[in-house]
């Protein structure tokens, strides 16, 4: 007999003592509708150019709360990427769209109700507004505030033009945040790279609220991040090690998680916006890595097969092996910088190759690498699948020395036990002097995302 959401929520509090007893703000099996921002492609019209990293892990973990509980069906609507008027993903890697396709993929959520915002937005709030139309003091809709208020405010002006503002009273969001509460896109002049008409402005939460004639109902928990102390809330800065549970977990699926984590470009350990998932949940605005790992326990149900998943992460200091291979000088480990690198200093102009199994099920992938720019020099890497060259690239030049870069191979065939081989060299540019000679970059790279095309 499948179990409701109420009676596992009840066993998972049962054997976890630290968990509140009650779900938040008197959230009983009822439909949930999540929205979130983490747009990596630039809207060149902002001069803050692309969203705050911290969804990339934020939503992975929030899908797999839910996951844990087996309450898949409670979640009605997810949209990602939510910066209205921002450009689609073409030329930067679409991390949102990676965690949100594991997690469908790893827990059976309906691939229906998530939307990617930038790729038509008219789609994602007609059907926020549908949800919300269907909404009534018996069947509420409770809406995670993880992005700007814009997206949220066009779907309550369109249910307010269909004559159903009463069903804004039975809408239930919850924020954590002042940033997604007043950040505005367009129409803030600290930010607006170009003067932006009134009727194009965007809106904040107050303005949101306003417009509902104070209908929706709204709470604000406490921020999510504790940066002073990296065991609690949901945001540890860059300490990883609270996390490392999650790494070493037997369940491959909540590994996938702390994988997730590591893209962050900032080098935080942030998942902060899943803490209003927790919250709603649980009852308890004040989780910790240790209160998560409790609530996971031994791992998340799914009727997957193993090699199911279509989407998976390999950690270039975990997941590869530094084989010893002709023609190739040996890699190291660069831990400071969760890469791996060749020893310039030993080795110049010369490529070092790390080696993987895939475990995945064959077809075509695209295979994105993250890698580490260098002022001192413009690496070359290299892609082999069971000893096939299938693509290659440069970095680019930088002035922001160790920023992060993303490059994907497109449409690589790939077979279940293929041996995914990365080539990475020592290279100068001449520009950065250091002797008598000029400083190497060292070929540093950190991981490979590795997504089926449709």
């Amino acid at each position: 007999m499948k179990l409701g959401i109420n009676c596992l929520l009840l066993i998972v509090v049962a054997l976890i003592p630290d968990l509140a007893s009650a779900q938040g703000w008197g959230y009983s099996n009822n439909r949930i509708a999540i929205s979130a921002d983490g747009n990596n492609q630039p809207d060149h019209m902002h001069r803050w150019s692309k969203a705050d990293p911290d969804d990339w892990g934020g939503t992975p973990v929030a899908l797999a709360m839910i996951a844990k509980l087996q309450a898949q069906d409670k979640l009605v609507h997810f949209s990602y990427n939510n910066f209205i008027d921002a450009p689609a993903h073409t030329s930067a890697t679409n991390h949102m769209k990676i965690g949100v396709d594991g997690a469908i993929e790893r827990w059976n959520f309906d691939k229906n109700i998530f939307f990617d915002v930038p790729e038509d937005n008219e789609a994602a709030i007609n059907d926020l507004v549908e949800e919300i139309e269907k909404s009534t003091a018996t069947d509420p809709l409770y809406f995670i505030h993880m992005g700007p208020a814009e997206f949220l405010y066009r779907a309550v002006k369109q249910v307010i033009e269909d004559n159903k503002s009463e069903t804004l009273s039975h809408i239930y969001i919850i924020s954590h945040s002042g940033y997604n509460e007043k950040h505005l896109r367009r129409g803030d002049p600290k930010f607006d790279k170009k003067p932006v008409s009134a009727s194009d402005k965007h809106h904040t939460i107050a303005e949101t609220m306003e417009l509902s004639g104070h209908r929706l109902n709204y709470r604000k928990i406490i921020d999510q991040n504790a940066h002073w102390d990296p065991n609690k809330l949901f945001g540890s800065d860059d300490d990883f090690t609270v996390w490392y549970w999650m790494r070493d977990h037997k369940d491959p699926n909540i590994k996938w998680l702390y994988d997730r984590m590591l893209v962050n470009e900032k080098g935080k350990a942030d998942c902060s916006d899943a803490g209003m998932v927790y919250y709603l949940l649980t009852g308890d605005d004040n989780g910790s890595p240790s209160k998560l790992e409790k609530f996971f326990g031994e791992g998340i149900p799914t009727n997957n097969l193993t090699g199911s998943v279509e989407s998976q992460t390999l950690n270039a200091l975990r997941d590869f092996n530094i084989p010893s291979i002709d023609g190739f000088v040996p890699a190291y480990k660069d831990k400071g910088r969760r890469a791996l690198a060749v020893n310039a200093g030993m080795y110049k102009e010369k490529f070092a190759a790390a080696t993987a199994i895939f475990d995945g099920n064959s077809g075509l992938y695209n295979v994105t690498i993250t890698t580490v720019k260098e002022t001192d020099g413009e690496s070359t890497y290299r892609l082999r699948v069971s000893g096939e060259l299938v693509g290659k690239f440069q970095n680019p030049e930088t002035t922001q020395d160790m920023s992060t870069h993303t490059y994907t191979f497109q449409n690589i065939a790939l077979n279940k036990d293929d041996v995914i081989q990365v080539e990475f060299n020592s290279t100068s540019n001449g520009k950065i002097p250091e002797g008598n000679a000029f400083a190497f970059a060292r070929g540093r790279w950190r991981q490979l995302e590795i997504v089926k095309t449709n």
